[in-house]
């Protein structure tokens, strides 16, 4: 956890900063040149962010004679095993059901039909079924985590069952649904390490870096879009293979900031009063809710299946202006801080600190917090740290009560 990889300084530089460094690279035509007055909105916000990181780390200061303890060597191990079992197997059976009673209901498996990129659009078949289906991602994600503190056939039991969710969710077609939520379990693995500069997770890293791209372009491919053609012609200078392989990645990374942009240009300051801030529980009131990408979608005027993602700013800057940008921005620091400091002080939160880091990671694509699953996520989650697993000095705890733990080193 103290390693420069870990710290949510890096995370945001990752997921924020360095994305948009990239939209000044002359790279594609249809990538740069946004107004000043986006580039003062995104200087607000990378203020705002290192505000709320210093924020936390002079609070921690301040009480660090109150709350913070020696490093202590400790175990932390899985309570409540038995309801652990129940509990994981029963919500794993469920979304199982509900994912394929979505499939049977279209009639087809999103990825196996030729016609994958409008599919996967209308899997929802209801709100309740749809949500139990995809939370079949955080309980894959709890099934790994928990092969930490486990031994012999139960831990191959739940690598099993977690590599089988994650497959069945791949079959939505959906980035989201199944590779968001490996990179949470890549990530707890990665902060859990002493040391996190292993060629083996930089691999791994890559591989599923190059998944999520793929995906995507695999889905444009069966959707009919002449893929190398469009390529062509939005590249800037002399094409070569290395430019080809390379655009869908900058596209990703980059072009959300262009929607942000044309949203400030349409003058879409403030005008929604908090509605894509808290959609997430706005989307749960009785009638059709206007979501943020077709809100966007009839504002540029753009004729779109999807929505087109405008970075983390956006969802603030239409519903509160400019200061809604700062606070926002400023809020979303110190809970990553928070969860930063709770996770070096109390290992058991590693977990929760993982998944929050992911969320500051994809900033550059979208404010996660506008879909109601990623409540869940944080909150399950959290109650999974804090219910289902303890934390004991070496010595204080009788082996009676150890059902099964990892001996880790606290405030590493």
């Amino acid at each position: 956890m103290n390693s420069v990889l870990a710290r949510p300084w890096f995370a945001f530089f990752l997921g924020f900063v360095f994305p948009y460094l990239l939209t000044k690279i002359d790279f594609v035509s249809t990538v740069g040149g946004m107004s000043e007055e986006t580039e003062a909105l995104i200087h607000l916000s990378i203020f705002a962010y290192s505000l709320g990181l210093l924020f936390c780390l002079g609070l921690r200061s301040c009480l660090a004679g109150f709350v913070l303890r020696k490093s202590l060597v400790v175990n932390v191990y899985i309570r409540q095993l038995t309801f652990l079992y129940v509990f994981l197997f029963a919500w794993f059976a469920l979304g199982v059901l509900c994912l394929f009673y979505e499939f049977y209901s279209m009639g087809a498996i999103p990825l196996f039909s030729g016609d994958v990129e409008e599919l996967r659009f209308k899997l929802q078949v209801s709100g309740a079924v749809h949500l139990i289906a995809i939370s079949l991602g955080i309980v894959s994600t709890l099934f790994l985590v928990s092969t930490s503190f486990l031994v012999g056939w139960r831990k191959l039991v739940f690598i099993f069952f977690g590599l089988m969710g994650f497959g069945f969710l791949a079959l939505t077609g959906n980035r989201s649904d199944s590779m968001l939520c490996m990179v949470v379990t890549f990530l707890y693995f990665l902060f859990s390490r002493k040391s996190v500069f292993g060629v083996k997770f930089f691999v791994i890293a890559f591989l599923m870096l190059s998944g999520f791209v793929l995906v995507k372009f695999y889905r444009e491919v069966s959707y009919g879009v002449d893929y190398l053609e469009m390529i062509e012609e939005q590249l800037t200078g002399e094409s070569s293979f290395l430019k080809f392989l390379l655009y869908p990645l900058y596209m990703t990374l980059t072009y959300g900031y262009m929607i942000l942009d044309r949203l400030v240009n349409a003058g879409v300051e403030a005008v929604e009063g908090g509605r894509y801030t808290f959609y997430a529980f706005y989307s749960l009131l009785p009638g059709a809710q206007v979501d943020f990408g077709t809100f966007k979608n009839e504002v540029l005027g753009i004729d779109f299946y999807a929505e087109l993602t405008s970075t983390v700013v956006s969802n603030f800057y239409v519903d509160f202006g400019s200061a809604g940008v700062f606070v926002g921005v400023f809020l979303l620091a110190v809970l990553l801080g928070w969860a930063y400091g709770k996770a070096k002080q109390d290992r058991r939160f590693i977990l929760l600190y993982a998944l929050l880091y992911f969320h500051t990671l994809i900033y550059f694509y979208m404010y996660i917090y506008v879909l109601f699953i990623a409540f869940i996520h944080v909150l399950v989650y959290f109650f999974y740290c804090k219910f289902f697993l303890g934390v004991e000095v070496l010595g204080e705890r009788s082996s009676s009560d150890v059902c099964c733990s990892a001996g880790l080193v606290q405030g590493e």
